[in-house]
């Protein structure tokens, strides 16, 4: 461990901003001094905005002669387990200064940190979606590992899967028209025969229509964040350089489900599709149908290659095969809990990746990613027709 006396690990204040800033643009994956200070505005939205904070710490820097040299963001969250609301956290974006890791400093700063957030959290973590190395250290603390969180993948143009299966540009031009035109047939059809109920609609805030749909869903999802309309238009509406696209199904003007869409830059001339976040009764599949038929038309539109979303309940990944979502070969996401002796009578339902309802949405810095601020786009690009 650290030093006592050398290095301090504490909450990050507001007056610590500007040496946030220079923390970042010292990073290596960071090119841009614009990026980095788009990554330290999200940050301090993310830390003194947070509506559900319950005054606990949101963020966590190691600080050494008062430079920043580590960080680590905890997000107090409320889960749903059948119905029963728990207090927990979310621990994520954890980064270690390149000049600390190059003193051989990284591994102790990454477990001081976590000991921090072990000493303060008053309830049980779940670590989602973390770097390989962070995985491996963090599982030195004898956290409770779940399996991955599977990964689903589909296509929505070929031209690019096309080419890298040939290799070859110009026979990849001839022959992407051809696996286009049999790739919207098959949608054609699939739309056409698959059964799905409801009206979908695009959704500019989410209102008090959501509470209610959280308390009707939740209990028949297992484990879930809450995802109230005060935590749902914190994320995806109020957030700097928000690029989300939302729908919401309603059939006879009762809501059944809503979808977060994104699209992502992955590659040059590359654009990656995401479905964020869904939502429905699990047994509801006119709805999900629904929600899936409207996510990929509006990847469509919006002229992504692939669409991919992280989902681990299989009631939902059932309807997603049948429009031709395919689970990745060894893709998923790692899931770590801590402090399970906290919530004793829930420990062996919370350890069961199963039980999980995991989206995309559940990474709670997935928003932070350099790539993804290397060019702020313009909010249209989201804005496109159903």
């Amino acid at each position: 461990m650290i030093t006592p006396g050398t290095i301090k690990i504490r909450r990050l204040t507001e007056s610590d901003i500007e040496e946030l800033r220079n923390f970042h643009r010292r990073r290596e994956d960071i090119q841009q001094p614009e990026v980095a200070d788009r990554i330290v505005q999200l940050i301090e939205w993310f830390a003194f905005s947070y509506p559900l904070s319950r005054g606990e710490a949101a963020y966590y820097v190691a600080e050494e002669n008062g430079k920043i040299i580590a960080t680590l963001g905890r997000l107090p969250t409320e889960f749903s387990v059948n119905g029963k609301y728990l207090k927990g956290y979310y621990i994520h974006n954890l980064h270690v200064d390149v000049g600390s890791r190059r003193e051989g400093l990284g591994f102790d700063l990454v477990m001081s940190l976590s000991q921090k957030v072990e000493d303060e959290s008053e309830y049980f973590f779940c670590m989602f979606a973390l770097s390989p190395i962070n995985y491996r250290m963090q599982k030195r603390r004898k956290y409770v590992v779940l399996p991955p969180a599977p990964m689903y993948f589909r296509p929505v143009t070929t031209y690019q899967q096309v080419r890298a299966i040939v290799r070859n540009r110009l026979l990849a031009r001839v022959i992407s028209p051809f696996a286009e035109m049999t790739l919207n047939l098959a949608d054609l059809l699939l739309f056409s025969f698959s059964r799905s109920d409801g009206d979908v609609m695009s959704i500019e805030r989410f209102d008090s229509r959501f509470d209610e749909f959280n308390r009707k869903i939740l209990p028949r999802v297992g484990v879930s964040t809450v995802k109230s309309s005060t935590y749902l238009n914190w994320k995806y509406i109020d957030r700097p350089f928000r690029t989300e696209k939302v729908l919401a199904v309603e059939r006879n003007g009762e809501l059944k489900g809503f979808v977060v869409l994104s699209v992502f830059p992955f590659k040059k001339k590359f654009r990656r599709g995401w479905i964020v976040e869904i939502l429905a009764d699990p047994d509801d599949i006119p709805a999900i149908s629904a929600l899936c038929k409207a996510s990929i038309r509006y990847f469509k539109n919006a002229k992504v290659d692939t669409v991919q979303c992280i989902l681990t309940d299989e009631r939902f990944t059932r309807v997603l095969k049948k429009f031709m979502f395919r689970k990745g070969s060894g893709v998923g996401e790692p899931v770590l809990l801590g402090n399970l002796d906290k919530c004793q009578s829930e420990k062996d339902y919370l350890s069961e990746i199963r039980n999980w309802h995991f989206t995309y949405g559940e990474r709670a810095s997935y928003f932070l990613k350099p790539e993804l601020l290397t060019t702020v786009r313009a909010k249209s690009a989201n804005r496109e027709s159903l």
